[in-house]
Formats: C-alpha cells, sequence, structure tokens
C-alpha cells in the first residue's frame, strides 16, 4: 500500500484487516486454467482503495510443474469474482521471469490466486489448413486465403470460447506468438484459432507495406469468416516476443516495439505492452477485439537529422610589440605657424635692443 492511498470501508476507515488462504476454488476454473499456488482473501471485501494498491505473488518452477503450467508466460493475478462466479484478470500487472514474481493493481480487497494455463493438447498442429467442423457460433477454422509459399510455422488449437471468460490457447510451435487470451462476448462453443508465421508481409494485403522496421508478419484467426468481431469477441490479448540480440544489431529501443493489425484500409497500431525480460527475449502483450493479418514492427523515434559542419579552431595569439623609432612628422601647417612665431620674436629682440642702447646713452 503507497503513501497517501486513501482506504474506506462502505464510505468510513476500514478497522481490522484480515488476510487468509482459504482452499482452491478448482470448480471455478475453466478450460486449461490451473493454480499456482493457494489463494488468498483480504477482508473486508467491501475496502476500496484510491490509488491502487499493490500486491505480489512469487513462484517456483515446482509449482508450475505441479500445476502442469508449462512456461510463466501465461501467469496471471486474477480476482474471484462473487457475482460472475469467476477469475477475472488484474490488466494492470508486470510479470518478471527472471525473479519469478508478478505484481498487479487492484483498487479492491477480496480473494485473489495466481492462475497459468496449462499445456494444451494439439489436435491439429502443422499441415494444410482444414475446416474442423461446426459447433456453436465460433466453429471451426478453414483456409485463409494466405499464399502456401508465404507460410513460414503454422498452427492451430481448439478451445470453448465462453460469455465474460478467458480461453487461452497456447502455441508451442509459432514463435514469436505465444498464447492468443480470447474473452467472449458470446458462448460460442469449440473454436479454433490459427497462427501463420509469415516470410514477408500477407499477400491478403497485397501492396501494403508494414510501417516501421519490421520484425515479423503473421496472421491470427479465430474461427470461421465474420466470427473474429467486436460482436462476438470483448476482448483479445495476444503474448509475443521479441530476441533481444536483433533489438542490438538494429540498435533500436524495447519500447518502441509494436504490433500492428491491418483493419482493411490502413495498419492500425495496438496498444502494447512490454511486460518482462530475460536473457534472451523480450516479452510483451497487445490488446485487440478482432483478427486478421499482423506484423511486429519498432516505430523508432524520429528526430529531424541536422548536419552539422565542424570548423576548425585555431588558437590566435596577440601580435608582439616590435620596438621601432618612432618619427613625428611635421606638417607644412605646422611649419607657418614656427616661422611666423620666430619673425615676431626677432622683432620683439629688436625692440628691446633699441630702447637699451637709446636709454644707456642718456647716461
Amino acid at each position: 500500500i503507497f503513501n497517501g492511498t486513501n482506504a474506506t470501508v462502505n464510505g468510513t476507515a476500514p478497522g481490522n484487516i484480515t488476510i487468509d488462504s482459504p482452499a482452491q476454488i478448482n470448480a471455478t476454473l475453466t478450460g486449461y486454467d490451473r493454480f499456482a499456488g493457494e489463494n488468498l482473501t483480504l477482508d473486508p471485501s467491501e475496502t476500496r482503495f484510491i490509488p491502487d494498491i499493490q500486491m505480489r505473488f512469487n513462484y517456483t518452477d515446482a509449482q508450475l510443474t505441479a500445476a502442469g503450467i508449462e512456461g510463466a508466460s501465461t501467469l496471471r493475478i486474477r480476482f474471484y469474482n462473487t457475482t460472475s462466479l469467476s477469475w477475472v484478470v488484474l490488466t494492470t500487472y508486470t510479470l518478471n521471469q527472471t525473479a519469478k514474481y508478478i505484481t498487479a493493481n487492484s483498487s479492491y480487497f477480496g480473494t485473489f490466486a495466481l492462475i497459468g494455463t496449462a499445456s494444451i493438447p494439439c489436435t491439429t498442429c502443422g499441415g494444410t489448413s482444414s475446416s474442423s467442423g461446426g459447433g456453436g457460433g465460433g466453429g471451426g477454422g478453414g483456409t485463409s486465403g494466405e499464399n502456401y509459399s508465404n507460410i513460414e510455422l503454422k498452427e492451430k488449437r481448439d478451445l470453448y470460447i465462453y460469455k465474460d471468460r478467458i480461453s487461452s490457447y497456447k502455441f508451442n510451435t509459432t514463435d514469436p506468438i505465444i498464447y492468443v487470451n480470447i474473452t467472449g462476448n458470446i458462448s460460442a462453443g469449440e473454436v479454433t484459432t490459427m497462427v501463420e508465421v509469415l516470410r514477408n508481409t500477407s499477400s491478403i494485403v497485397k501492396n501494403n507495406s508494414v510501417p516501421g522496421i519490421v520484425y515479423k508478419n503473421m496472421n491470427i484467426w479465430v474461427g470461421t469468416s465474420g466470427f473474429a468481431t467486436p460482436k462476438n469477441i470483448q476482448k483479445g490479448v495476444i503474448s509475443f516476443r521479441v530476441l533481444n540480440s536483433w533489438l542490438e544489431d538494429k540498435e533500436l529501443a524495447s519500447g518502441d516495439v509494436r504490433l500492428v493489425k491491418w483493419d482493411g484500409n490502413i495498419w492500425a497500431e495496438l496498444v502494447t505492452y512490454e511486460t518482462t525480460k530475460d536473457s534472451e527475449h523480450v516479452y510483451y502483450d497487445a490488446v485487440t477485439d478482432s483478427f486478421s493479418p499482423f506484423a511486429i514492427t519498432v516505430f523508432r523515434s524520429s528526430v529531424p537529422s541536422v548536419e552539422v559542419t565542424m570548423i576548425p579552431v585555431t588558437e590566435h595569439k596577440k601580435p608582439a610589440l616590435e620596438e621601432t623609432d618612432i618619427k613625428l612628422e611635421k606638417t607644412s601647417g605646422f611649419n607657418g605657424v614656427l616661422l611666423a612665431t620666430t619673425v615676431v620674436l626677432v622683432m620683439i629682440v629688436t625692440i628691446l635692443a633699441a630702447v637699451y642702447m637709446r636709454e644707456r646713452k642718456k647716461i
């Protein structure tokens, strides 16, 4: 709980706070979701916080193995909703797979748990696409329309999609895509999700190149044509990873990586979060409500280039003072004044001499 956090229970200050670890509520988990550790209940459940509090769950490899969870990338802290009787993901989180912990923010107390997705049996991996049959609204997945020569890797997964619940499709062979989580707006029955990792931009997009510096192109298809729309999908989260070595070679920042989606007219940038990092990869989640061709790309910060010309700087020294004979040259005007002065002086001396001689004769 951060300093300055305001806590209230039905408008008043809370009294005692209790922490309990009740028995796991396994009956509420759907699909391949599994607990990693125990549940944690914080009471009173009516407590509300402004700003959010932060909670941390540690985990071990042994816990994941015991739960049948392959890798930590699907781990999330979830809150038990007593109204819908389901576990809801806390969306503001940080997963540190190196230190083996996850933190998440919450504005309330209640029952929380660390939940991941178990390995899913692959029923139709690789090979060419084929329809996997109908079934409830979503149905299987048919051929994608992508040029066969442009497909590098392909993998399919089948799961049931439920209204307001997360179905986690985990992929083992379609690096860099790790999993696709889908929260349904409807209960659609069994739905096939297929990932096609491509060699180049999807042929479906034709001549519209992906913006930025492209790491990888792919198609992600959910259900039959027309199913993967906001009408049927409340929220989709695509988890992917990028090699550290690629970012370093390109001198790119991990925070500039984005997932973009072809929306039929332009490449649209999706909200993309960096979740964690290890010695080989940086991991990301991107949010979408529909599926189509995608690309992982980097938008380098654009700074206008300025050409700077360096001018050599030389040291300026004061010139040494040279000894010189200073000659005063008299101008013609000066000569005239001097001549006139001399004449006047001669006249004065002559007059004085004449006066002196006359006075002497009188004596």
